[in-house]
């Protein structure tokens, strides 16, 4: 379900027969060493996102946020 919500995001890929891959920006910018990598930037936001993300099994397994960030009053907050 994860990798599958990543296609959706664009952040993967997949082909016909199931295999996962990377898109042209994730391969880009996600990898470490390459001179376009920007992954650093979620090193600089783990703090403030870090108890979200430890919830993700969680949020997995239920299929229900942890937060409605599409709501005024909780979107205000997060953003």
């Amino acid at each position: 379900m994860v990798l599958d919500a990543l296609v959706g995001l664009d952040v993967l890929s997949k082909d016909d027969v199931g295999h996962y891959g990377l898109t042209e920006e994730s391969a880009t910018y996600l990898v470490t060493g390459k001179p376009t990598y920007h992954g650093a930037f979620f090193m600089l936001t783990k703090g403030p996102m870090l108890s979200s993300w430890s919830k993700l099994e969680e949020v997995v397994r239920s299929g229900r946020p942890e937060h409605h960030i599409n709501q005024e009053q909780e979107g205000a907050n997060f953003f």
